[in-house]
């Protein structure tokens, strides 16, 4: 899988993730049946768009250099808008915290043997 189709899978599942986070777009504490239509469209869309390669998506991901997955946090991050800055900035920020425990756990495996 080359780079950009790569690239296209994270910023199709971070727009994915806005939306199913962002379903109430009214904010009326209710999900009306337009709102769930919306979001049906939207995952259509996206999935249709990167589908045959989501599974090769996340098998190469697993190989990526740390270098690498820091890019592609950034895209997830760059394609991920929550209402709630606060939350959407605490969710990123987490996803490196992750990143650096996988660069832990690797390093310790290696170390082990």
């Amino acid at each position: 899988m080359e780079k950009q189709e790569l690239k296209s899978v994270v910023a199709a599942f971070g727009q994915l993730v806005t939306a199913a986070v962002n379903l109430d777009s009214d904010k009326d504490g209710q999900i009306e049946l337009t709102e769930i239509f919306t979001f049906v469209q939207t995952l259509v869309m996206k999935v249709a768009g990167v589908y045959g390669s989501f599974p090769a998506a996340i098998k190469q991901l697993n190989d990526v250099a740390s270098e690498e997955r820091t890019e592609f946090i950034d895209l997830f991050a760059a394609n991920f808008d929550l209402t709630n800055d606060d939350a959407e900035k605490l969710i990123e920020e987490w996803l490196y915290v992750v990143d650096d425990l996988l660069d832990a756990i690797k390093a310790t495996k290696n170390f082990i043997g």
